[in-house]
């Protein structure tokens, strides 16, 4: 049997048609299930930038400075870790008590002033062992630090906003 130069022709343009076309189909099906999830309105206007963690204040500090403020503030976490803990646990309960049935504010309020309680205990920890590393950097050092904490204690910049 032979076929005609012309039918040959057609078959191996339509077969190479079909072939890009069922990649191409194959390629959005697969690009639109790995495609992250977009953010609702609500989302993008509520997102702020992260506020940068407390060591990168020392960023500029000498290294044998940097070192003794992050292994400062790691001590200081370590020794709130537990005050930390509480707190997160009275938040929790704070909301399973917004969900009770007789609905008490006077639980919810006090679970929540608990809450903040510990989380004040546990910044005054973090701020103490800054306090305390401070005293041993040198003038010039300590002004350093002055203008990294500035930055990490800047407001950030609400989504929108100009600045």
């Amino acid at each position: 049997m032979t076929v005609s130069r012309s039918l040959l022709i057609g078959l191996i343009v339509s077969a190479t048609v079909n072939v890009f076309l069922v990649g191409g189909v194959a390629g959005v099906v697969l690009a639109r299930r790995t495609a992250p999830t977009p953010l609702t309105t609500a989302q993008v206007q509520t997102e702020r930038p992260a506020r940068p963690p407390l060591w990168a204040a020392g960023q500029a500090l000498s290294p044998e400075s940097r070192r003794g403020l992050r292994l400062a503030l790691r001590d200081a976490n370590q020794k709130s870790k537990a005050t930390i803990a509480e707190a997160r646990q009275e938040r929790g309960a704070a909301l399973e008590a917004l969900r009770t049935q007789p609905y008490d504010p006077a639980a919810v309020a006090r679970h929540l002033a608990a809450a903040r309680t510990r989380d004040s205990a546990a910044r005054s920890n973090i701020e103490a062992a800054l306090v305390t590393f401070a005293d041993t950097l040198s003038p010039r050092e300590r002004a350093t630090l002055a203008d990294g904490l500035t930055r990490v204690y800047a407001p950030r910049p609400r989504p929108g906003s100009d600045h």
